[in-house]
């Protein structure tokens, strides 16, 4: 394009050209000399930090000592127990308890570490009413207790009479009785921007996103995912309560990458585990469109080695992974932008 001043200049510059030979112009002035007019240099505009979500503070101050001290679980249950790591797996349906402010607890024989106790605290609003008082004995029991705005989900390995467990019941639900009494009120999560919708039917989900499309499979259908056995007490709830949703794609026949089958699971607000998963070890940065930021960890169990993709957007937290051997992070890759991008359409 041409520059506008040449466009506007030009017929004045002829015009003085004329008049300069039909008549003499007085002399101007010199005029006073000027600093040289500086272009003001743009300011780039700040890229605008995501809304990074925090997990309320804990209930007991994240302090399982403060629920139960040794001697109250090993008087309970008839037997030394200590207090143990529960070694909770770093995904959205397990880290929604922490979300929702909750712990993890865990108690294990002294003489005998196979046998474990284990306890979820949680604010007493993400449990039903026959949740928060329930007690089911079947060699273990499942129990649960709420006082003072806090619900104590439990499994414990007492004596096999019927009589003797809900003995230990009984004596654990005063000593959480007492403890909760010495606490405040659990502080609810607060509100996020961009919080995605929780509980989301995974196949209008599938479909918001095109992933047959996008996958190349047009065999490719999607169920709701199962909750892991490992779970614990009150996990179950606490996911509920979160809006977590666990979706799984699989295909029945062969598609232009080989049979798919892998696992999304979506943690709205879920933004503040993102720390947690740089500080794992050999947790690798890498780039998805759409995403804030994306880590590949290496993962290992009894049955076989794979890798979770976890993906931070919009404060949130989604984590892909295979369900099979047979199909890599590489083979489901594509289907995570068009999934981020259904999501925060809502």
């Amino acid at each position: 394009m041409r520059p506008p001043s040449r466009l506007l200049l030009a017929p004045a510059l002829v015009a003085s050209a004329f008049l300069a030979g039909c008549s003499e112009a007085p002399q101007a002035t010199p005029a006073a000399s000027e600093a040289p007019a500086v272009a003001a240099t743009p300011t780039p505009t700040p890229t605008p930090t995501p809304t990074v979500a925090s997990a309320p503070p804990a209930v007991f101050g994240g302090d399982c000592a403060s629920v139960f001290t040794d001697e109250e679980v090993s008087e309970a249950l008839g037997a030394p127990f200590s207090a143990v790591d529960p070694a909770q797996v770093v995904l959205p349906q397990i880290l929604a308890v922490e979300q929702l402010g909750g712990i993890h607890c865990s108690w294990a024989q002294v003489d005998d570490p196979s046998v474990r106790s284990w306890f979820t605290v949680l604010p007493a609003s993400a449990g039903s009413e026959q949740e928060l008082n329930q007690v089911s004995c079947y060699g273990p029991c499942a129990f649960g207790t709420a006082s003072n705005g806090l619900w104590l989900a439990g499994v414990v390995y007492p004596s096999a009479a019927e009589d003797e467990s809900s003995s230990a019941v009984a004596a654990l639900t005063s000593a959480f009785a007492s403890s909760a009494a010495r606490q405040p009120a659990p502080v609810p999560p607060g509100a996020v921007p961009g919080r995605w919708a929780g509980a989301v039917d995974c196949a209008a989900l599938s479909d918001a996103a095109g992933l047959p499309a996008a996958l190349g499979d047009p065999q490719l259908h999607v169920d709701r995912g199962d909750y892991p056995g490992e779970a614990g007490p009150g996990a179950y709830a606490a996911a509920k309560a979160a809006g977590v949703t666990n979706c799984w794609w699989s295909s029945d026949e062969p598609a232009t990458r080989g049979p798919l089958d892998f696992a999304v699971q979506l943690l709205p607000a879920g933004g503040w585990v993102r720390a947690r998963i740089e500080a794992l070890p050999g947790a690798q940065s890498i780039s998805v469109p759409g995403a804030d930021a994306a880590f590949v960890v290496a993962t290992s169990s009894e049955w076989r080695d794979s890798e979770v993709l976890h993906v931070f957007a919009g404060g949130n937290w989604m984590t892909v992974q295979s369900s099979s051997t047979a199909v890599s992070l590489e083979d489901v890759l594509p289907a995570v932008p068009p999934l981020l991008s259904a999501l925060a359409r809502g």
